[in-house]
C-alpha cells in the first residue's frame, strides 16, 4: 500500500482530443466517457505508486469544508507530456470523479478553445445551460 501527494483534473473525456495533443497514452487507453471512474496517470506517478494499467487506486481528498472524500478508480491508461513534472504528479480522471471527490458542482475552472474569439460569449452561455 502506497500514499501519494498528486493534483487531479476532472475533464470531460468526450470533449477531451484537442486539449489532449500533447498527451500520449504510452500504455492503456485514454479517458472514455463510458468508462465513469476510469484515470490516467503520469509515467512519473504511476511508477511512484507502483501501478500499472488496471489497477485499482483510492483516490483521497480534502473537502472544502475539511471534511475527507474518497473515489475507488481503475487506472485505463499511463501517459506522457513533454513536462516531466507533470508526469510525476498528475492524474486525469472524468469530471464527475473530480466533482463526487471534491464535493463541489460544476467547475473550478474551464479551458476553452476557440476558432475566433468572438465566439466566447456564445460559448459561454451555451455551456452554462449544460452546467
Amino acid at each position: 500500500e502506497t500514499t501519494i501527494s498528486l493534483t487531479g483534473q476532472g475533464v470531460r473525456p468526450e470533449k477531451e482530443g484537442d486539449l489532449s495533443k500533447s498527451l500520449v497514452i504510452l500504455e492503456g487507453a485514454a479517458l472514455d466517457a463510458s468508462d465513469p471512474n476510469g484515470i490516467v496517470v503520469g509515467e512519473g506517478l504511476a511508477a511512484n505508486l507502483g501501478a500499472k494499467v488496471g489497477d485499482t487506486v483510492v483516490l483521497l481528498a480534502s473537502t472544502p469544508k475539511g471534511g475527507l472524500s474518497g473515489v475507488e478508480c481503475k487506472i485505463r491508461g499511463i501517459f506522457m507530456t513533454a513536462t516531466k513534472a507533470y508526469d510525476d504528479a498528475y492524474l486525469r480522471a472524468p469530471l464527475p470523479v473530480a466533482q463526487k471527490l471534491s464535493r463541489i458542482n460544476g467547475a473550478t475552472s474551464w479551458v476553452v478553445l476557440l476558432n475566433h474569439t468572438n465566439q466566447t460569449d456564445a460559448f459561454i452561455a451555451r455551456e452554462a445551460a449544460h452546467a
